[in-house]
């Protein structure tokens, strides 16, 4: 008895074991719609799941991919003048299928709008007209949870590609591959993370993310970056920022010109009667979608919609892009979001494209990207919960990120597929591979230039060897600490040696972390240097030792300082928008025979005295508002990701007479306000708005330098047609403003759009003064000068103009340059003589600059 009694126990425990595996099974079918007879594939055609509201349309070529957990046995395709067509499917089972449609030729008949014109066009206008009442940012508040999944995919690859010796350790990579329209896919990293997201009217979204899984990399600052859900993928906006691009809405009054629309079908979906509306793009190369929007034929809301990047459309990089939306009405009749599937084609290919965009794209080896996320729990119109009531940032991760299997397979949104599951498996025996990581360091190596030694890294390389006026040839060796040896504490440093001044120069510098995650930042460093520098250089120009800056300088560079410097700061975000730093400078400069420091006598105007050094000790603070930014966090810098809102920057400085020597008393302001404004559909501008003041008596040195460029390269923060350290002021007000077409024009013109070059038109200006004290302490070197006319002595602003082309290669950019006012000119009172006799008066310059 106790044998057979055993054996039910078994039994009914592998009869419930056997349950719950049937239970999270996944039908995964990919397959193609076709015409019935023509074999012509059906492209936008409807397939779903019958019995659910799961689905999708088909793309260009009629291929389609759905996977699901729910018991399904049928799938159906459908479209304007065929008959729908039912086929049977095996339930947890992934298959390869075609579905024939047959010609129906029957005009619509469900559809009965009286509308003189277009009724497609009808259905749009309706849609706009009550997007106030169905579109969420209207809700005083709403409260959701969040399930987002990443996958990033090789395709496309050849079977010579998958069969290089080189690959050979990756071989398993390539096997048991996911089919997406009807293409192998080669997963090679997946993200999961839940979160909670709280949205209040008129406020930046609140993201907490509970839980988050990576395969391959434990970087929480790149978990932070896929965590972000909201991606203001708000289709009732008339414009959508993708890519970087404003791509034009189907809803925006301007949309008639963008696209033609078509009443296609209508269906319910769920319980809800609806009308499909398909659109084309009237123009090519324009930013906008191929596409279907389903609008509820009662609320006008969008229940579904289906987008695809227009395949001409001025964009590099990427091949394709394709997101869709599903939303739901809950039962107080708000319309919610409850699913978004995003899938952007990535060519490597296309980042240099040395064929002008001529000829045809090579469609070998690409990325992809699909992110899935779903949304659910809606909580509208009520305070925030507890772990939103705090919060400084817009994205906050838990205190433990990492959860076991069980939390995944009871929070998941859906279950993962086999497939899917392999993919961290996979990643983690990538990363044992000897070849990936000798790949890896020659990737770093490129990215930051230094040689990864595990506890130390050498260089940067491009600093290693480079040649100026005052040392002649330089030699420098420099170095640095790795993660390896500590991810809070940073030493850096560097010797270096010039062959025609024959000293010796050094620095080091030192820094800590007090967040392990670096979010927020709150940093501590000081360094100390002996060296030589060069005072008023913008963010984009290379330092004096980069050895590229050594051949492609159209002036000497003469105008060096040695300086012996110590500097102490601390750097802390009391919230993501919100980020101030103190430090304190002690500066000693050196007159090194170009840059001379000549004291004017009072009584005579004239320079009779030069001072072999001055040395200053300052004590400043620097506060920045950036409202809805983000960053990319290195070691010891991060990079700002532009937000939706102004940066504005104010800095105090003090001079300390006295401390440690110090010459000067001072007080310094400075007020920066920097920002991207679109202005669909003309692409772009980017502006800065400057101004400071100095108040006391200071050498020209520790005046505002205006930024010139002695370059052959063009650089977007500087003055171009001014030389470096020809314009200084204690008092000014500067504007840069530069506007980014995108090909807004040359996209209109057959032949010419096929080059997808892109136009821009800038102008910079800045007004400056010199105060009459500081005029009679130090004079000007004979090269640098006061912001005013030299023979009228009035004081009028340097202007100068830009206007050029961009994309030309995807990559280089050509800037035809104007300088306005304080010419080249001869001199009226000194014939013979030139006013700014070094000066350009206008230059053609080349640059770098690559955007999507």
């Amino acid at each position: 008895m106790r044998t057979i009694s055993s054996y039910i126990i078994l039994s009914f425990f592998l009869l419930i074991l056997y349950a719950r595996v049937q239970a999270q099974q996944t039908t995964t079918i990919s397959g193609q719609v076709i015409e019935r007879g023509s074999k012509q594939p059906v492209p936008f055609a409807d397939v779903l799941f019958k019995g659910t509201t799961i689905g999708t349309i088909t793309d260009e070529n009629g291929y389609f991919n759905l996977s699901t957990t729910k018991q399904v046995n049928k799938i159906r395709a459908s479209f304007l003048g065929y008959k729908p067509n039912e086929i049977p499917i095996e339930y947890g089972k992934k298959q390869d299928v075609i579905i024939e449609l047959e010609e129906d030729g029957i005009e619509l008949k469900t559809v009965e709008i009286k509308y003189q014109g277009n009724p497609a066009e009808m259905l749009i206008d309706s849609a706009r007209k009550y997007r106030d009442v169905n579109d969420m940012k209207r809700y005083q508040s709403y409260q959701t949870q969040a399930y987002i999944k990443t996958q990033f995919n090789l395709y496309n690859l050849s079977e010579k590609f998958k069969n290089q010796k080189l690959l050979k350790p990756f071989k398993f990579m390539f096997e048991d591959p996911d089919t997406i329209n009807g293409k192998p896919h080669y997963p090679f990293l997946i993200s999961e993370t839940l979160s909670e997201i709280y949205k209040k009217n008129g406020q930046d979204t609140k993201e907490f993310v509970n839980a988050a899984k990576i395969s391959g990399i434990e970087n929480e600052n790149f978990t932070s970056l896929l965590s972000s859900v909201y991606n203001e993928f708000n289709f009732y906006n008339d414009n959508q920022l993708l890519l970087s691009k404003s791509f034009v809405g189907p809803l925006s009054p301007i949309a008639i010109s963008y696209y033609k629309f078509y009443l296609t079908d209508s269906m319910f979906i769920g319980n809800n009667w609806c009308y499909k509306i398909d659109f084309k793009p009237r123009i090519q190369n324009e930013v906008v979608y191929d596409g279907s929007v389903w609008i509820h034929d009662s609320t006008y809301a969008i229940r579904k919609i289906d987008l695809k990047m227009n395949g001409d459309a001025n964009i590099n990089l990427v091949a394709d892009f394709m997101v869709s939306a599903e939303y739901e009405r809950l039962t107080d009749g708000h319309w919610v979001l409850s699913k978004e599937v995003a899938r952007v084609d990535i060519n490597p290919r296309d980042f240099i494209n040395f064929t002008l965009n001529i000829a045809p794209k090579s469609e070998n080896f690409r990325i992809t990207i699909n992110k899935t996320s779903s949304f659910k729990d809606y909580i509208i119109n009520q305070p925030p919960g507890e772990q939103f009531a705090k919060m400084l940032d817009d994205v906050i991760l838990a205190d433990e990120l990492k959860k076991d299997d069980k939390f995944w397979e009871e929070k998941r949104h859906d279950t993962l597929t086999i497939k899917e599951k392999a993919i961290y498996n996979k990643v983690d025996s990538i990363k044992k591979v000897p070849f990936f990581k000798f790949v890896y360091k020659v990737v770093d190596l490129v990215a930051s230039g230094y040689l990864d030694l595990k506890y130390v890294g050498i260089g940067p390389l491009q600093e290693i060897w480079s040649m100026n006026e005052i040392e002649g040839h330089r030699i420098r060796l420099g170095g640095r600490t790795g993660d390896k040896l500590s991810k809070r504490f940073n030493l850096e440093g560097h010797i270096s040696y010039g062959t025609k001044d024959q000293r010796i120069k050094w620095d080091l510098g030192v820094t800590y972390h007090f967040n392990k995650r670096k979010n927020p930042w709150r940093m501590l460093g000081f360094k100390i240097k002996m060296d030589v520098d060069q005072l008023g250089l913008s963010v984009d120009q290379w330092r004096p030792d980069n050895f590229l800056g050594t051949f492609l300088r159209r002036r000497k560079l003469s105008d060096l300082s040695y300086m012996h410097t110590f500097q102490f700061y601390y750097e802390h975000d009391w919230s993501s928008a919100f980020n101030q730093k103190i430090s304190f400078t002690w500066m000693r400069i050196f007159d090194t025979g170009t840059l001379r420091f000549g004291l004017i006598n009072p009584a005579t105007g004239l320079v009779d005295e030069y001072l072999d050094h001055f040395t200053k000790a300052e004590l400043q603070l620097e506060t920045t508002f950036a409202w809805g930014q983000k960053f990319l966090t290195g070691r010891n810098k991060r990079r700002p990701l532009r937000g939706k809102f102004p940066i504005i920057k104010f800095t105090y400085a003090l001079g300390i007479k006295g401390f440690l020597g110090s010459d000067y008393n001072y007080h310094k302001i400075k007020l920066s306000i920097t920002d991207r404004i679109r202005i669909n559909p003309l692409g772009y501008a980017d502006y800065e708005i400057t101004a400071g003041k100095i108040f006391g008596v200071v050498p020209y040195p520790l005046m505002e330098i205006h930024m010139g460029n002695d370059t052959y390269m063009y650089d977007r923060f500087a003055f171009n047609t001014m030389n470096y350290f020809e314009f200084v002021s204690d008092q000014w007000i500067s504007i840069r403003y530069e506007h980014h077409f995108d090909g807004f024009f040359l996209n209109k013109i057959p032949g010419i759009r096929k080059l997808k070059l892109r136009e821009v038109l800038g102008i910079r200006a800045v007004m400056g003064s010199i105060s009459d004290e500081n005029k009679r302490y130090m004079a000007l070197p004979d090269h640098t000068f006061e912001i005013k006319d030299p023979v009228t002595g009035f004081h009028i602003p340097f202007i100068e103009m830009n206007a050029g082309l961009e994309n030309i290669f995807n990559i280089m950019r050509i800037q035809f340059l104007w300088r306005l006012t304080h010419k080249r000119r001869p001199d009226p009172n000194h014939p013979g003589q030139e006013i700014f006799p070094s000066s350009i008066n206008w230059g053609i310059m080349f640059g770098l600059y690559f955007n999507l």
